[in-house]
């Protein structure tokens, strides 16, 4: 599923995709919105997330400048 969010980024309403926490896999690339039972987390486009080693989320910068 997606829904229309805006981006900081791109300052532009954009597509985002709905990921549950439980459905990262490897990672999601942004503009995404992850979501829990207690909290949701905003990927905005540039950014990649991912789970790490010990249950965290790990945001990386996948585009400078996006």
């Amino acid at each position: 599923p997606q829904m229309q969010a805006w981006s900081f980024a791109r300052a532009a309403r954009l597509p985002f995709r709905i990921v549950p926490r439980t459905a990262l896999g490897e990672g999601v690339a942004g503009p995404a919105i992850v979501t829990e039972d207690v909290t949701t987390t905003y990927v905005d486009a540039g950014w990649h997330v991912r789970p790490g080693a010990h249950g965290e989320m790990i945001l990386d910068r996948s585009a400078p400048d996006a």
